[in-house]
């Protein structure tokens, strides 16, 4: 097969089309798993980082009280670099700790986020005796949904469970 030279223009593909839809694909991934759930990211990150600051700063002022009781010459805390890194990770691990939580906060607040569909609403008390279902009434006060495995109501009133409809 005989390939032509390109004639006007520039190729747009290359090594930097490659970066983008990697970085793409990762912000796709991280959207669609921790998108609703930020803490289980930010938290987790953040809480292992704090962890593992806690227990360096720990470990260093440890090792100052080993060499202070045995007459060993020790050096101050402050002049060792473990501590200044210690540091940095608790306090990394503390914003990503409440990182999480704001965006925890941010979504409970979307306004799409409590939003259900019901196909079609109902006023049969038969059908909300049945096992394992319960029927509350919407907001309007004429109509009722069901929910079904267990489903139980919110502090602020909405439903929270598996909503089906006749």
């Amino acid at each position: 097969m005989h390939h032509q030279a390109r004639k006007y223009g520039k190729t747009k593909f290359g090594l930097n089309r490659f970066v983008n839809g990697y970085l793409d694909l990762l912000s796709l991934w991280f959207l669609s798993r921790f998108g609703i759930k930020p803490m289980h990211f930010f938290g987790l990150l953040g809480s292992l980082m704090f962890i593992f600051g806690f227990i360096a700063v720990v470990i260093v002022g440890v090792s100052k009280l080993y060499y202070m009781h045995h007459g060993m010459p020790y050096r101050l805390v402050t002049d060792s670099p473990y501590f200044y890194l210690s540091l940095t990770s608790m306090i990394i691990g503390t914003q990503l700790f409440v990182a999480g939580f704001l965006g925890e906060l941010i979504s409970r607040n979307a306004p799409e986020r409590n939003k259900y569909q019901i196909e079609k609403p109902f006023n049969d008390e038969k059908i909300s005796q049945t096992c394992h279902t319960r029927s509350y009434p919407l907001p309007d006060n004429k109509h009722s949904y069901l929910l079904l495995g267990g489903g139980r109501l919110l502090h602020d009133g909405t439903p929270h469970g598996e909503l089906h409809s006749l």
